[in-house]
Formats: C-alpha cells, structure tokens, sequence
C-alpha cells in the first residue's frame, strides 16, 4: 500500500496537469524560467537523466535533465551552485500557447499566426553528408527571451513527399536566448 502511494505520488510530480499552458518567454506549465533547481524538483520531483554537461566559454555551466524519458526537458545555466533554469522543453500535446500553437501544429498555421525567425541547427564542423540536427522556428516574444518550436515530420508519412509531409511541431520550448544552441558556441544555426 505505501509503495502504491510512492508510486502515484512520483507519476503526478512528474506530470504537472494543472497548468498546461506554454507562457512565451516565461515557461512551461509549472516550470518557469529563473526557477532554481530545488523547485523544478518540488514540480517534478527527480530527474531520470542528465542529458548534457557543458563549460561555457564565460565560466558559466550547463546542465541539462530530462523526465518521464524526454517528455520533459529543462537545462540549468549559470555559475557552479547559482544554477537556475535557461531551458524547458515539453513533447505533451495538451501543452498550448494563447494561440493554441503547440505539439502537432503544422508549419503553415505557425508561420501564419506568430512572426518567426526559423533556422537549421547543425553541429560544428559540418561532415558532408551529415544535415541539420534540428529545424526549428523561434518567437521572440520577451528581451532575451524565446518560445521555440522544433519541427519535424508526421509519423507514419514517407518523408520524400514533402506535399503530403508537412513539417509539423514536435517539441516546445521556452528558452532564454543565452542557453539556445546557436549562442553556446559548438554549433553552426542557418534561416531557412
């Protein structure tokens, strides 16, 4: 019986349904921007991973962790022990924007609702033959501060028939633009 409770209790920590909105430029659900990492905790109680370390050219650090096997992502940035959150991402589809962008919103009603800057991320140096390894297009809704939308291809679609294929939202994220990709330095970001 105790052990059931456990076990409920860890499921609902780690899947914060009370607020499902995605908040441009501040947050996702519960998770919000600035949070230290005790807080993210007391929302989604431990991690299951941590996906990625990084020195920063500044001294800075970054630490990224995922739950529930990457539906959830949030990447720490800052000085050893002043960490607080830079990045969260979700894949949940009741996750939406004030717009109702979100996971599963094709490319055309996102270019169409909100003024974009979309690029191709690429790691540094190019290999021939290797591409981007993420397509994404970003908002810039608040000073230093951006809502992304990855985007990638429908499940189940060839993707050679890009007429039927359309690019679709299949991650979102709120990030500050320090912690982006194209700003920690390894990384090579192009418009498309």
């Amino acid at each position: 019986m105790v052990v059931l409770a456990a076990v409920l209790a860890t499921a609902a920590a780690a899947a914060p349904d009370g607020d499902k909105r995605v908040r441009h430029g501040a947050g996702i659900g519960g998770v919000e921007l600035g949070m230290t990492y005790a807080e993210v905790r007391r929302i989604l109680g431990g991690p299951q991973t941590v996906d990625k370390r990084e020195r920063l050219r500044d001294g800075r650090r970054y630490v990224q962790f995922s739950w529930d096997f990457g539906w959830w992502t949030v990447g720490f940035m800052g000085r050893p022990g002043k960490l607080r959150v830079a990045f969260v991402q979700t894949l949940n589809v009741r996750q939406r924007t004030v717009e109702g962008l979100g996971v599963g919103t094709k490319e055309r009603k996102l270019r169409s609702t909100l003024r974009l800057r979309c690029t191709e991320v690429s790691s540094r140096p190019v290999r021939s033959g290797l591409g981007p390894f993420e397509r994404r297009c970003t908002y810039a809704s608040h000073r230093g501060r951006e809502t992304a939308f990855v985007l990638g291809h429908q499940a189940g679609l060839p993707p050679w028939n890009w007429r039927q294929n359309e690019q679709i939202v299949t991650a979102v994220r709120v990030h500050l633009r320090e912690a982006d990709y194209c700003f920690r330095g390894s990384y090579i970001c192009q418009s498309f």
